[in-house]
Parts: structure tokens; sequence; C-alpha cells
């Protein structure tokens, strides 16, 4: 699918409900409001078998995806690469619903004129991803985190060359919960590495029933002090 052009929401695709699955399908130079490549409003979508968004572009945020709701499963050979989101999430925009990202690849995304060069999430897991080379023009030049709903996690990731001209070059947190566990951070305006031994946090199964902060097993609230450390050191890569 190429040169798909939408004035609304999914310059290539747009779901409102139901299965849909993408297996070794490229969307390439798509471009609309949110979601320049697909744009998920209910339902569930699938990503699979080396199934890639290039170029695709969004004036008010997700150049490459945007999630209004529903469910969004990015899986191995799953990737991002040179979208443009405008002002927020240059790859993934999460406003709403669950995202679950194994063995997924955002490269050379951006955020133009605000936040989240790579991702803007909000209900989501990320494990065994490699995000790279992505910017913000301010906020958070991989990960974005904000908003006392958001609920992030990101384990066994690599986060390289990623930038932000404010604070988190890497992952930026604001009024938000965000664990990073056994990934590794560098060339975001600095090296960070966190260590492996951390508690676990939920796992993919755990975050589809995705609990409030309220509800959380008592060892993912047990150390206070270490989260909001990793997450405000984070911040001012």
């Amino acid at each position: 699918m190429r040169n798909g052009r939408s004035g609304g929401d999914g310059g290539a695709i747009k779901t409102e409900g139901g299965l849909t699955t993408l297996k070794g399908c490229t969307i390439e130079n798509c471009a609309a409001n949110k979601g320049g490549g697909l744009s998920l409003v209910l339902g569930t979508v699938l990503m699979e078998e080396q199934t890639s968004f290039n170029g695709c572009e969004a004036e008010d945020g997700g150049g490459a995806i945007y999630m209004q709701a529903g469910l969004l499963e990015l899986r191995a050979g799953f990737q991002v690469s040179q979208c443009e989101g405008g002002v927020k999430g240059g790859g993934v925009l999460q406003d709403g619903g669950k995202l679950l990202a194994v063995g997924a690849t955002v490269v050379a995304c951006s955020a133009s004129s605000g936040a989240g060069g790579a991702i803007e999430g909000g209900k989501s897991y990320w494990t065994q991803c490699n995000v790279s080379e992505c910017i913000a023009q301010t906020n958070g030049g991989a990960f974005l985190a904000t908003g006392g709903r958001t609920f992030v996690h990101i384990d066994q990731c690599t986060l390289r060359a990623c930038s932000a001209f404010f604070r988190g070059s890497a992952v930026a947190c604001f009024v938000s919960r965000v664990t990073v566990m056994s990934s590794e951070m560098s060339g975001c305006n600095g090296h960070v590495r966190i260590p492996s031994d951390l508690p676990r946090m939920p796992s993919p199964s755990d975050l589809l029933r995705m609990p409030s902060p309220s509800d959380l097993p008592r060892h993912a609230s047990a150390q206070p002090h270490m989260q909001h450390q990793s997450c405000s050191s984070l911040s001012r890569l």
C-alpha cells in the first residue's frame, strides 16, 4: 500500500472493529491527520511477518500508527522507519487501548514540532524492541509517557542515538508510570544501563487485564523510591 492520503485519520487503513491482521505488508509514503499509515479506532490489529511502515506522516500525531482504543500487537519483524508525527508520536501515538510489542523496531522517526520522537505511549508493554535515531522537538526522544492513566513497561529493549531538545533524550515521564528493566541506552546524550535484577513487572497477559495502579501486585509498588529515581533520572538525560 503506497501513497494513501486521508484528510482524517488513517492514510492507508482505518479499523473500527473486528480483527485485522497484516502479514508481510509494506505501507509507504502515506499521510493523514492522525495515523499516517493506520488508525485503530476500535477492535484488534495484529502485525505479523515482516510488516513495515516506511516514510509515513501525520500532522497531529502517529506518523505510522494512531491508537484511539482496542488492542494492537506488534510481533517480531515489525518495523517503523522514517515516519514523522508532527506534534507527537513520530512512529506510534497511543491515546487509548492496549499495546503489546515483542521484537519490534522503530528507527529514524521524529515528532518535528512536539514530543515522543518514536512512541507516545498509553497502556503498553514493549519487550526485546529496538528504538534508534529518533528525535523529539520537545520531550522524549524515544518514549514519552504522560498522564495519570499511562502505564508503560520497557523490558530487554535497546534505545540508541535518540535525542530530545528539552528533557528525556531516551525516555521522558510526566505524571505517569514507567518501568524500564534489563534494557540499555546508548548515545542518547548520555549512557544509562538499567540493572537486570529489578523486580519483575506484569507480563503481557497481565497487561491485557490492565489493572489500575491501586490494583497492582504488592511487589510492583514495594519500591516507589527506585521507580521514581529511574523515571526522573531518565527525563534529565
